[in-house]
């Protein structure tokens, strides 16, 4: 020993020297092409670890940041021959220093890795040469002598292992750059497609082994330092219209996931143990600072770092393949969950239900034997679910518009929106405000996630009840007709629609039926109507009732109405004009939500209620307009053979409306009759010269048609009302062949401008109609049901086109 420690002064005295560590800088980043002196300088280093004593904490660390840099400069060159050689000869040197400073075996040469670092030994300069003899003639001798105190020797790492440990960061950023483009599957995530050639693949795969190698004495003996280290390179972006990183950035997620994956010291319990550590810690720090800024200036600053842990928690989740892992750490996820709720980050909430979601998939609730154990998983979901429910809800985005919130949400990633799923373009207000971006995306994700949570946890009969509060709750949204809380009540419906999908409407179908008899059910925009056509006849496919089936009691509704309005004396004539009105187009959304002959067997009681009404109330426009939207609907929703014995009634309808000239129903029945020629319904083709001519004095400036004979013929019903058929040079030929200008797509006569635009329109009407049937375009039963459907929406027109937009993009 003494011998060991008078060969050893030297050395140390050596180390202390501030030149010392200057001159291994500028050896380690002298250029490696020609002579290879980097190897050397290696060797040179790692030789020397059990004998720079005290100042091996002072030495370690800028060594270690500098051969991270080289590696991370070498990334454009990191898969071809020489360069694979000089990084991997460089993460051995780096794995070498982590084994010794870590307590693991020491290995005193960086020859004995590979033939591949064998290879970049090449014929040195006198200065290798040098380099070499004074690792072979002094310091392996002392080596071999001082092996009896080497336990002194280790004594000194610990100040080493926290020098380490602050360099961790960069180590782990200059192994994720090495590792490279993950192949972990990712979904619908863009991500870097990078092909490789068969060298480049061996290379690569050469250089992930040495990465292994590097991290699993962390991975073993500092699981949470090096889980620390990965999140500072995680990137999670709390802007909702934004959570798409780049393809550079998911890599580097992904690559961290595989790589821990690849680590057997990193087990999913270990991991799962690390992340609530974090956690918990996370959380008692900010509780702090949050007791500290409230008593300074009462507002309170929630930063992501807890939302950025629990990201990495949800997308190793997903990633993981062994389910039988997960359900025996199923007690460790729980204490995540209850750790996570205690979050003020709403978004870290939401993610924790992400994680449910990915977990309870792989890991089914049904597997788990524990009964108390399976009781836990029960009443933890049951509490994040509410938490996510209650950000989503009504009441989170008015409590926050009414006061200054003394929350502030800060987003330490970017904040700049996209287009991805935002709502139309209309002047409404902006969601700026981090509570509104917040319940939006809480009511999306309980869109997507929610009924595969419940499935997953829960049993058929337990789902049920559990629906039914959360629908409860969400219902002020169904109830505000505020075009600015659109996008909210779409992401409702979505949810009552995936809920009826399952069949959980038990504790909820009142409420539905109730918004459906509401005075200002048809609030809402064409993304709002579709969602609403499946789930309402979803309702009115179930099964029957006490009372028959559900369009049954409809009718009976119907009827009841009709029944009230006659007999009542003291009955007020206007409210039953309204009631009658809007039961009548409910009538009509009813047949529009079926499929086609889905209401065949009820074509003679609506015939029956329909002839009722025109009878009754003969001289209400606005119901007798919504007699024809019934009409219109049943042209598109039925056989044309089931719906003969209707033209009696609708023609002599038809004759009266046109005779008696009121504008309202004229322009109702003329949108019947332009839906009849683009149907070309073969019944009306024997009526059609009554109400829309064929053929006419001149066609001389219809493009295609110039040679058409002139045929003099009786004046059309349409063109008669409009004072008769019009002059040639009247023509207008962009107007007639606009497809805009199809009656069916005008949703009032507001949009004509003036009742006498739309009479000097209908004087060109058979002369479009023709020109339209012979040169145009077959119009598409999309165009046909998009048109029926604006006539159902009762919003402003500006609000309408921007949903329209948004149907067919």
């Amino acid at each position: 020993s003494q011998m060991a420690a008078s060969e050893s002064a030297p050395i140390d005295a050596i180390s202390s020297r501030p030149m010392f560590l200057q001159t291994i800088i500028i050896g380690l980043l002298q250029s490696n092409a020609d002579f290879n002196i980097r190897f050397y300088w290696l060797e040179f280093v790692t030789s020397c670890l059990p004998f720079l004593y005290g100042e091996i904490s002072n030495i370690v660390g800028p060594v270690i940041k500098t051969i991270c840099d080289i590696v991370i400069e070498s990334q454009e060159r990191i898969y071809d021959s020489v360069g694979c050689k000089d990084v991997l000869m460089l993460l051995k040197a780096l794995n070498i220093i982590l084994d010794y400073i870590m307590g693991s075996k020491v290995q005193s040469s960086l020859t004995e890795t590979s033939p591949r670092i064998e290879e970049s030994r090449t014929a040195s300069p006198l200065f290798g040469r040098m380099l070499s003899n004074i690792v072979k003639d002094i310091i392996q001798p002392v080596m071999y002598i001082g092996q009896n105190n080497r336990s002194s020797s280790h004594e000194n790492t610990k100040e080493a292992r926290s020098s380490v440990l602050q360099h961790l960061t960069g180590i782990v950023n200059c192994l994720l750059i090495t590792w490279g483009p993950s192949t972990l599957k990712r979904g619908n995530s863009r991500v870097l497609h990078v092909s490789f050639s068969k060298d480049e693949t061996h290379n690569r795969y050469a250089l992930q082994d040495q990465v292994i190698h590097i991290l699993e004495p962390v991975a073993e003996k500092n699981p949470i330092d090096l889980i620390e280290s990965i999140l500072t390179h995680w990137v999670f972006n709390t802007d909702f219209y934004n959570n798409r990183a780049s393809g550079e950035i998911e890599n580097t997620k992904y690559a961290a996931i595989e790589i821990l994956n690849t680590l057997e010291s990193c087990s999913v319990q270990k991991i799962l143990s690390s992340v609530l550590v974090l956690l918990d810690t996370i959380h008692t720090d900010d509780r702090q600072k949050r007791a500290i800024n409230r008593q300074k200036t009462g507002v309170v600053t929630v930063h992501d770092r807890d939302t950025v842990i629990l990201d990495f928690l949800h997308v190793y989740v997903s990633e993981q393949t062994n389910s039988q892992h997960l359900i025996d750490s199923w007690q460790h996820a729980i204490l995540i969950f209850k750790e996570g709720l205690e979050a003020p980050n709403s978004y870290s909430i939401m993610i924790l239900l992400e994680i449910l979601y990915s977990y309870s998939k792989k890991a089914p609730v049904s597997n788990i034997t524990n009964k108390k154990l399976r009781r836990e998983v029960y009443e933890v979901t049951h509490k994040l679910v509410d938490s996510v429910v209650t950000i989503g809800s009504k009441n989170f985005v008015n409590i926050n518009a009414e006061r200054k919130s003394i929350v502030t949400f800060v987003d330490e990633s970017s904040t700049e929106e996209s287009t991805e799923e935002k709502s139309p373009e209309v002047p409404h207000k902006e969601y700026s405000r981090p509570e509104d971006r917040a319940s939006l995306r809480a009511l999306r994700l309980l869109t997507d996630l929610l009924s595969s949570v419940l499935e997953n946890v829960y049993t058929h009969e337990r789902i049920t009840p559990i629906v039914g509060s959360i629908i409860h709750s969400l219902m002020p949204y169904l109830e505000d007709t505020d075009p600015s809380h659109f996008p909210h009540r779409y992401a409702v419906l979505k949810l009552i629609q995936s809920f009826c999908k399952e069949n959980h409407t038990k504790y909820f179908k009142k409420d539905i039926y109730e918004l459906f008899y509401h005075q200002d059910f048809f609030l809402m925009d064409l993304p709002q109507l579709e969602v609403w056509k499946d789930i309402l006849n979803n309702m009115m496919t179930q099964e029957s009732g006490s009372r028959g089936s559900p369009f049954s009691e409809f009718i009976r509704i119907l009827s009841k109405s009709f029944s009230n309005s006659s007999g009542s004396f003291f009955a007020n004539s206007s409210h039953i004009s309204i009631t009658i009105t809007k039961h009548i187009k409910r009538l009509a959304f009813i047949l529009f939500c079926g499929e086609h002959d889905q209401y065949t067997q009820h074509i003679p009681l609506i015939q029956e209620k329909l002839v009722e009404t025109i009878k009754i109330y003969r001289n209400e426009p606005k119901i007798l307009n919504n007699v024809f939207l019934v009409l219109r609907v049943i042209l598109i929703r039925c056989t044309r053979n089931k719906v003969d014995s209707f033209w009696p009634v609708i023609l002599t309808e038809m004759f009266d409306i046109f005779q008696s000239g009121v504008e309202e129903l004229v322009f109702s029945v003329s949108k019947f009759i332009d839906l009849l020629l683009v149907l070309t319904d073969e019944q009306f083709s024997i009526w059609e010269w009554i109400f829309v001519g064929e053929k006419f004095t001149s066609l001389n400036n219809i493009p295609g048609l110039e040679d058409e004979p002139m045929v003099d013929w009786f004046v059309p019903f349409m063109e008669r009302i409009a004072g008769g058929p019009t002059n040639d040079h009247e023509m207008n030929d962009t107007v007639l062949l606009d497809r805009q200008k199809l009656l069916i797509n005008k949703r009032s006569l507001s949009e004509m401008h003036s009742y006498e635009s739309f009479l000097s329109w209908l004087k060109l009407y058979s002369k479009y109609s023709y020109a339209n049937s012979v040169s145009g375009e077959p119009v598409s039963m999309q165009e046909i049901e998009v048109s029926v459907s604006k006539d159902f929406s009762e919003i402003e027109d500006i609000y309408l086109e921007a949903s329209i937009k948004e149907i067919f993009q």
